[in-house]
């Protein structure tokens, strides 16, 4: 009780008490210092995974993390691994004098102020960890340069794209089928219509697996999965 006491007169007696007795805030807030930090440190654990789970969402997408969210991250396992340190220092036999019947006042005043101080550390993280947004999409596919020749070709496939996108976006539309000869670049389409798909954010999710001519059921709901960042635990 004298220590929550102590504690909580500390901000009425932070402009009349000198500088120097100040120090022994540490001392006697000792127990306090240490519980908030854990406090705190679970908090910026929670947020941490909240901003994890986003980022995970945005790959799914094939989004681009913004730096600023990575900085972030890592700097929350940075603060982490030292208030773990120091957690754990609070442990250790030196915090006792030699008798091993009291504390041990060096450590203990050492202790506080550093759990203090990472406290601080911690709550600017928590501060700063709030984003708009943490992925962006990535910059659209550059398409190869086309000779001469090839610019009927070419003219005909961005036709069939942009009528393929349009139909896409039509809701009463739900399967759309590209049909042509082998090597006359089905799939490379497709690959590319994907990417329009996901840079346009026309839905939520995307996937992509390919069929062979011997179709395999479970390998193609793997695939399927695998992109959606589900697993399949039960397969009939």
């Amino acid at each position: 009780m004298a220590e929550i006491a102590l504690c909580a007169a500390e901000k009425l007696a932070e402009y009349a008490v000198d500088p120097i007795l100040n120090q022994f805030k540490y001392l006697f807030c000792y127990t306090t210092n240490i519980q908030n930090l854990r406090d705190e440190l679970e908090n910026l654990e929670n947020k941490r995974i909240g901003v994890q789970l986003l980022v995970d969402e945005a790959t799914r997408n094939d989004q681009v993390i913004g730096p600023e969210v990575l900085a972030w991250l890592q700097k929350v396992d940075g603060i982490k691994k030292e208030a773990d340190e120091v957690l754990k220092g609070t442990t250790n036999t030196q915090m006792q004098c030699l008798s091993l019947r009291c504390p041990n006042l060096k450590s203990r005043y050492s202790m506080s102020k550093k759990a203090k101080e990472k406290t601080d550390e911690v709550l600017d993280l928590q501060g700063t960890g709030k984003f708009d947004r943490v992925g962006y999409p990535k910059p659209p596919v550059q398409m190869p340069y086309q000779t001469p020749h090839d610019v009927d070709g070419f003219e005909t496939r961005i036709s069939t794209k942009k009528e393929i996108l349009e139909a896409l976006k039509d809701e009463d539309i739900r399967i759309l089928g590209i049909c042509g000869m082998p090597g006359v670049g089905k799939t490379t389409l497709a690959n590319e219509i994907t990417t329009e798909v996901k840079f346009e954010n026309l839905f939520d999710d995307v996937a992509m697996a390919v069929v062979s001519k011997d179709q395999d059921v479970i390998k193609i709901q793997d695939q399927l999965a695998e992109m959606l960042g589900l697993k399949i635990e039960e397969k009939t």
